[in-house]
């Protein structure tokens, strides 16, 4: 039983590794400036594209 339990925590620490990892490279500040980047592109093309929209 003390084997089924010590390969759960084994697991559970990598699961978090891997969380941890993610999380670091999700929040790159170059990601965190494209992502932002590309929102104000999108509502730029929105807004032109409302701005043309025949009435």
């Amino acid at each position: 039983m003390r084997l089924w339990v010590a390969y759960g925590l084994i697991a559970l620490m990598v699961a978090a590794a891997v969380a941890g990892v993610a999380y670091i490279r999700h929040n790159r500040p170059d990601r965190k400036y494209l992502r932002r980047r590309e929102r104000e592109d999108q509502k730029s093309r929105d807004r032109l594209e409302a701005s043309n929209a025949p009435e």
